[in-house]
């Protein structure tokens, strides 16, 4: 079995050119409503929307746990996506989401490093909707709270196409 991003998150090409299955559950768009419709009714939106990765991630990887790159990037990147449109502050909701997401290494017997690596993915999918500031301020968050992070952080940002960078035709 395929992983449940189709490609789109791993990055794998031979899945980017498969057809898309229209029954395939998209884990970023499922976590992106299921935040922004939570942040309506909370006092805490990057608690909530940090819970709904785990529990998201939870129920998803219980039964395809070989899909936790994915899986993870995934919820992560549509979590921040609810975030940023709700205008909240998305270097603690990236913090809170990691402390989550490294929580689920020991139920589910995966290697936390890993789960690190694949919530810095999801996150640096964010670089095309953040400011450079903004950019600065997960890295720096990221990497007080989590020593070491920083670095890998940058390197998954560097992964990622530069916005600022737009290709003309000659």
């Amino acid at each position: 079995m395929g992983c449940l991003c189709g490609g789109a998150v791993c990055g794998d090409p031979s899945l980017m050119r498969a057809s898309p299955n229209p029954d395939a559950f998209v884990i970023g768009q499922f976590a992106k409503e299921l935040v922004a419709i939570r942040l309506r009714s909370t006092d805490d939106p990057c608690s909530v929307a940090a819970a709904l990765v785990r529990e998201t991630a939870l129920v998803a990887l219980q039964s395809r746990p070989q899909d936790a790159d994915c899986v993870i990037a995934d919820a992560c990147y549509g979590s921040l996506q609810a975030l940023v449109l709700a205008g909240h502050d998305l270097s603690r909701g990236a913090a809170l989401m990691l402390a989550e997401v490294q929580s689920l290494a020991a139920p589910l017997h995966l290697n936390p490093v890993f789960l690190t690596d694949y919530a810095l993915e999801g996150f640096a999918r964010m670089r095309r909707f953040m400011t450079q500031d903004q950019l600065i301020d997960m890295l720096e968050t990221l990497e007080s709270r989590f020593p070491g992070v920083g670095p890998a952080f940058a390197k998954a940002l560097s992964a990622q196409p530069d916005p600022s960078r737009r290709h003309s035709l000659p």
